[in-house]
């Protein structure tokens, strides 16, 4: 445990980061709980924190073998914190008033002292945090996993992919991080796949040998489709069913797999705030469309989702996917190896939590270890992979359209041989005639608000995995049909 006059602030992603959309409306910033972050670079952040990382460690180290720490680049971290603190202490914490702002001096000097108190430590976790990047980005490092196909090019691991990820490939990651943990395959049943041949050594080679086995073999089980998508609304999640855009979890593992993938090590994750944001997000309502609706043409379009759209498949607790003719790298991305692997990761983290005195809500309880197994990671489809179709609570805050985001506005998503081939994601400004936010064009870096990050990226629809094929439902309806059915779905 840290000493309380050392402890620094160490900040990561809540829940929130990806799940609060934003929007433009009259001229201010309005804030979405429970919607799509469609700006947040979380790709790009591991990018930045890797590549940091990578800088601080020497190249020319006497022994290859080992990871010597650059102490040149640490002298000039702490030579820019002591000349920021002294200088403009503010610019740590910021501030819109006086007040606040020497607030944060004030404490941001209390900060900088401890770090520079303990740089050489700080450092070194920041490499480790390097070490397990490399781990968790096993494949793309070794250039297994985006890779091109085709002649299309394969996407970038650190982005830009604003507003999307491809959380179930870093994921899949851990599993790599954590094969050789002892801790984590002494928790498996003897029977356990992973144990499969090693069966008669005794417990502790066997133990080492199965995760060996796991961690060499990552090539041939991790999967090689770049799966980057979207990130889902979280609104009225009790009509959901099953989670994620493949139904691949059921609700009781949903908010615990999201924090275990996020924080990455089970004895880390902080299960007890987790408990209440299935009941928070079941009942979490969308945020009305802002802008004008004509309800008189609402009212003509109504009928003709109903019929074609919410009876067919969008309709509460339609547990089944559907092949639509859309990109299935997401679908398909999920291996059984990597689902035992990822599913024995939440299982470790209930009961570590339970195993401390926690309650039990993270345990399926479902009466067997395999149908546990299946709420906490539903057994992978093969050819008969899909994507679920959810109810369309607040579908005009949730473009771009189709999983992987490839589609700009619900007018391109009715008419698919008008889709681009190419368009700007990040905008947070609307395009309140087609429904999506604006996408032909990117914001000037001084459009939005003074100091407010404007992250945007061009969308290419021809990289693997960034198709904008499939659902061509609608596309038979008349331009007046159409529209009107639009109408209707900015009310939802």
């Amino acid at each position: 445990m840290v000493p309380e006059d050392k402890r620094t602030d160490n900040v990561f992603f809540s829940c929130g980061a990806c799940h609060t959309g934003r929007v433009y409306v009259k001229d201010r910033i309005r804030h979405l709980i429970g919607a799509p972050n469609t700006e947040i670079e979380s790709s790009g952040y591991v990018g930045l924190l890797y590549g940091t990382a990578k800088k601080l460690i020497k190249v020319d180290s006497p022994d290859p073998g080992k990871i010597q720490v650059d102490f040149d680049q640490v002298s000039r971290i702490a030579a820019f914190l002591k000349n920021r603190i002294e200088t403009d202490p503010a610019w740590f914490y910021g501030g819109k008033t006086p007040e606040e702002r020497l607030a944060s001096a004030e404490y941001a000097k209390v900060q900088v002292t401890r770090v520079l108190g303990n740089l050489e430590e700080a450092v070194k976790f920041l490499i480790g945090l390097a070490k397990t990047t490399e781990l968790m980005y096993l494949a793309q490092a070794s250039n297994l996993m985006h890779t091109d196909k085709e002649g299309q090019k394969a996407p970038s691991a650190f982005g830009p992919t604003p507003g999307r990820m491809d959380a179930f490939g870093t994921a899949t990651g851990l599993v790599a991080v954590h094969a050789r943990r002892d801790s984590y395959l002494a928790r498996l049943p003897d029977d356990h796949p992973f144990f499969a041949g090693l069966e008669n050594l005794p417990r502790e080679e066997r133990l080492k040998k199965a995760g060996e086995r796991l961690f060499n073999t990552a090539n041939e089980w991790i999967s090689h489709l770049p799966g980057i998508s979207d990130i889902k609304s979280l609104w009225y999640s009790r009509d959901h069913g099953l989670a994620n855009w493949d139904a691949n979890q059921a609700a009781e593992a949903r908010v615990l797999a999201s924090g275990v993938s996020s924080g990455g090590d089970p004895s880390k994750v902080n299960v007890r705030i987790h408990e209440a944001m299935n009941p928070f997000i079941n009942d979490l309502p969308p945020s009305p469309y802002p802008f004008s609706v004509d309800l008189d043409l609402a009212a003509k379009g109504k009928p003709l989702f109903e019929q074609q759209c919410a009876s067919a498949c969008h309709y509460s607790q339609n547990k089944k996917v559907y092949n639509i003719g859309t990109d299935m790298n997401r679908a398909m991305q999920i291996t059984p190896t990597a689902r035992l692997g990822l599913l024995e990761l939440i299982r470790e983290t209930c009961e570590l939590y339970v195993e401390r005195g926690g309650s039990d809500w993270c345990r399926p309880k479902r009466g067997s270890r395999a149908a546990d197994d299946e709420a906490y990671f539903v057994t992978p489809r093969g050819e008969a992979s899909g994507y679920k179709p959810d109810v369309l609570h607040g579908i005009w805050a949730q473009a771009p359209y189709l999983h992987n985001g490839s589609v700009p506005t619900l007018w391109h998503l009715l008419r698919p041989a008008e889709r681009p081939v190419k368009f700007i994601r990040g905008n947070i400004k609307y395009d309140e005639e087609k429904i999506g936010f604006v996408w032909d064009k990117a914001p000037a870096l001084d459009e939005y608000s003074p100091g407010d990050a404007v992250h945007f990226a061009e969308h290419d629809t021809t990289v693997h995995g960034n198709s904008n094929v499939g659902h061509a439902y609608g596309s038979e309806w008349t331009d007046e049909q159409a529209w009107a059915v639009i109408e209707y779905m900015k009310t939802l």
